[in-house]
C-alpha cells in the first residue's frame, strides 16, 4: 500500500474537516501563488452567510479538502482491489464492463495519475469569481479569453482546446458568442498556466484541463496523452456524478458551516464500495471509469439523499433564493447595459487578468456594484448589504403561480399596477440528482463471482427506489416574491390577496400550494415591469 504514497508531501495544512491535508512542493507552488491565494477572500457559498451566519468558509479550504478526499479515493480503489482479489479482472484483460485490479497499474502510471489528480481537485474551482455563480455575469466574454489563447506564451498547452475552453457545457450550436462570459471551468484551466508559468509541463496542463472541462476535451487529450483512458476515472473522481471528490468535501463542509446535519453522509462505506472498471467507446478505445459497489448502494442512496437535503433545505432556503434572485436581477441589468467588471487593459495578457481577479474579493464586488453606475444596479446592491431582501409570498408549482397571478390581475381595484409589477415569479430546481445517468455506474457480482457493470440497472433510478424517488421530486418549483419596498401593514393585505387567489385556485383540485407569513425583514427595491414567467 506504501507504494501509493509516490509523491513527497513535504508541507501540510490543518483542515477542520479532515485533519492534516499534506501537499507536494508542486501543489505548494500552485498554493502559494496569488491566484489561488485570493480564494481565502471568496466564500464557498458567496451570500448564505446572511441566512446562515456561520457559513464564512472559503474556496480555499474547499480546494485543499477536495485535494484531500480525492487521494483518499485514489487510496480506495487500491485497498478495496487488494481485498477483492479473485473478484476482478487482471489490467491486461480488455473486455468493457469488468472491475479490474487497481493495485496493478504500473508504478510511472500510478505516479502521473495521483499528480493528476489531485492537481486537478486542487484547482477544479481556481476560476470561480467572487459570490460564485453570481459572478458568472461579469466574467470576461469569451472573446477576450480567445485573444488570450493567441496571444500570450503561457496558454500554449491549451491552443488546440479552445472550443472546449469556450464552450465546456457543450450548449453552443455551431460557433459559439463570444460577445458572453466565459464558463469558470475554463478561467480554471487559464489560471493553472499562470501559477505554473515557466515550468514546461505541457502534459500535466493539457490533462489536468481535460478531467476539469469533461466530455470531448477529454476525449481528445486521451488520444496523445501518456496516460490515455485513465484521464476519465481522473475526471470521475473529481467531477463526476453520483460521487466525487469535489461534492462529497462541500456537503460535509457545507453541512458542518452552516450548523446542519442535512448533508452529512457515511464516507467510510462510500469508499469501501469503490473499484475501477474498463469502459469502450465505439471505436474500442479503453477508458477507465469509476464504479460502486452493489454492496454500497444503500451509501450511495444516503450521499444523494443529504445532498437533495441540503440543496433544498440550506441552498434554496427562501431567504437564500431571495439574495441569489437579487443577484440574478443585477446580472440581467449588467448584461443590458453592457456594463462589465473588466477594462480592456485587464484582458490584455493574462497576468493582468489575474491581478484584477486577485482584486475582486467577495467585498470588493459588492462595493464595486454598490457604487457602478446603472443606478437599478447600485439600488439593489445596495438592498441587499442593508438586508432589504424579496419577500416570499406564495410557493407552488409553475401552473399555480401563473393562475395566481391572472387572478390577481382580474383584481385591479384591490392591487395596483405597480404593486402587481413588484410580484416576481422565481423558478428553483433542486438539481441534486442532475447527471447520474452519465457518472459512475453500479458494479455487482456476475455468475463467475466476478464484478461487472450491472446489466440490469442501466441507470441509479433503475437500481434504486430511493434514488428513483429522488428523482422524481427533483423538479422545478416556484415561488412568488415581492421584490417592492411597501410598509408593513400594505405586505400584510397583499398577502391577504395572494392567500385568497391560492386558496381560489387549490378548490379547483389543483397541485397543493402555500401562501406563506413573512417576517419583519424589509423588501428590496421593485423592478421596472412584471417579468414573466420563464420556460
Amino acid at each position: 500500500m506504501g507504494r501509493l504514497h509516490v509523491l513527497e508531501r513535504r508541507a501540510s495544512f490543518l483542515d477542520p474537516i479532515h485533519g492534516l491535508v499534506r501537499v507536494t512542493e508542486e501543489e505548494l507552488a500552485i498554493i502559494d501563488a496569488p491566484i489561488y491565494q485570493r480564494l481565502r477572500h471568496v466564500k464557498q457559498n458567496g451570500l448564505l452567510y446572511l441566512v446562515f451566519p456561520s457559513a464564512t468558509h472559503t474556496r480555499f479550504e474547499h480546494g485543499l479538502g477536495t485535494l484531500h478526499v480525492a487521494n483518499a479515493m485514489l487510496e480506495a480503489l487500491v485497498y478495496n482491489s487488494e481485498a477483492s482479489r479473485g473478484k476482478l479482472s487482471s489490467m491486461a484483460a480488455n473486455t468493457p464492463g469488468r472491475a479490474l485490479d487497481f493495485s496493478d497499474v504500473g508504478d510511472r502510471a500510478l505516479r502521473d495519475l495521483v499528480r493528476i489528480t489531485r492537481i486537478a481537485a486542487l484547482v477544479h474551482d481556481l476560476g470561480h469569481g467572487p459570490l460564485s455563480h453570481s459572478f458568472d455575469p461579469f466574467a470576461p466574454s469569451k472573446q477576450a479569453v480567445a485573444t488570450l489563447l493567441e496571444r500570450d506564451a503561457a496558454l500554449a498547452p491549451l491552443g488546440s482546446l479552445r472550443a472546449h475552453l469556450l464552450d465546456p457545457k457543450h450548449k453552443e450550436r455551431g460557433a459559439p458568442e463570444l460577445r458572453a462570459p466565459i464558463d469558470h471551468e475554463a478561467m480554471s484551466c487559464v489560471f493553472l498556466c499562470h501559477a505554473l508559468a515557466g515550468r514546461d509541463d505541457a502534459a500535466l496542463l493539457r490533462a489536468v484541463s481535460a478531467a476539469l472541462l469533461g466530455g470531448r476535451a477529454l476525449d481528445q487529450v486521451a488520444e496523445e496523452h501518456p496516460l490515455g483512458g485513465w484521464l476519465y476515472l481522473i475526471h470521475d473522481l473529481v467531477a463526476s456524478a453520483p460521487i466525487d471528490a469535489d461534492r462529497m468535501d462541500y456537503l460535509e463542509r457545507d453541512s458542518r458551516s452552516c450548523g446542519v446535519t442535512y448533508g452529512l453522509y457515511d464516507r467510510n462505506r462510500l469508499l469501501k464500495s469503490m473499484l475501477c472498471f474498463l469502459e469502450s467507446d465505439a471505436t474500442s478505445r479503453p477508458r477507465f471509469r469509476l464504479g460502486w459497489k452493489r454492496s454500497g448502494l444503500r451509501a450511495v442512496e444516503n450521499f444523494v439523499q443529504a445532498r437533495f437535503q441540503l440543496f433544498a433545505q440550506v441552498y434554496y432556503h427562501k431567504t437564500n433564493t431571495a439574495i441569489n434572485a437579487m443577484l440574478d436581477t443585477i446580472g440581467a441589468l449588467a448584461r443590458d447595459a453592457r456594463d462589465s467588471m473588466f477594462e480592456e487593459s485587464h484582458a490584455r495578457d493574462v497576468p493582468s487578468l489575474a491581478s484584477r481577479y486577485c482584486e475582486l474579493t467577495d467585498e470588493r464586488f459588492m462595493r464595486e456594484l454598490c457604487e457602478t453606475k446603472p443606478r437599478p444596479i447600485q439600488l439593489l446592491a445596495r438592498a441587499i448589504q442593508q438586508r432589504r431582501f424579496y419577500k416570499r409570498m406564495l410557493e407552488g408549482d409553475k401552473a399555480t403561480v401563473n393562475s395566481v397571478m391572472r387572478l390577481l390581475e382580474r383584481r385591479g381595484e384591490e392591487v395596483a399596477a405597480d404593486e402587481l409589477a413588484a410580484l416576481r415569479p422565481v423558478k428553483s430546481r433542486i438539481g441534486a440528482t442532475k447527471g447520474l445517468s452519465s457518472g459512475a455506474k453500479l458494479l455487482e457480482l456476475d455468475r463467475a463471482g466476478r464484478y461487472v457493470v450491472a446489466p440490469r440497472a442501466t441507470t441509479w433510478a433503475g437500481a434504486s427506489r430511493t434514488i428513483a424517488a429522488l428523482e422524481q421530486h427533483d423538479d422545478d418549483f416556484w415561488r412568488l416574491y415581492l421584490t417592492e419596498e411597501v410598509d408593513r401593514a400594505r405586505r400584510q393585505e397583499l398577502l391577504a390577496l395572494v392567500r385568497e387567489a391560492a386558496a381560489r385556485y387549490g378548490s379547483t383540485g389543483a397541485a397543493p400550494l402555500s401562501a406563506q407569513p413573512q417576517d419583519s425583514t424589509r423588501s428590496s427595491q421593485s423592478q421596472s415591469e412584471r417579468p414573466s414567467l420563464p420556460d
